[in-house]
């Protein structure tokens, strides 16, 4: 940024600290959007389950396939680790914005 066009002396943080107030702004944002396509994710999940059970494939139902059962158990621990991820990182969002208020 140019010199003319800084702000001065009365800004929150100092000069040059503007990235630094646009990540705090923006951390939260991107759990929001994790959350929700954790959910999407877990629709997902919950949809191919239920098509499994349905679908009738070589006289049998398509969920009694071992194949089948394996790649949707994979995609449950795939969903189940990112779940547990977004909410560590939740926390420790919580935990800073807690040590910021109280100094």
């Amino acid at each position: 940024v140019p010199l003319s066009d800084q702000v001065g002396d009365g800004v929150v943080l100092g000069l040059g600290r503007g990235f630094e107030i646009a990540q705090g702004r923006l951390g939260p944002g991107r759990l929001h959007h994790c959350m929700r396509l954790m959910g999407a994710a877990g629709r997902a999940l919950d949809a191919v389950a239920k098509r499994g059970a349905s679908r009738r494939l070589f006289g049998g139902k398509l969920s009694d396939l071992g194949g089948f059962r394996l790649k949707l158990a994979r995609q449950h621990v795939n969903v189940t680790a990112v779940r547990l991820l977004v909410l560590r990182a939740a926390e420790a969002v919580d935990e800073h914005y807690t040590k910021y208020r109280n100094g």
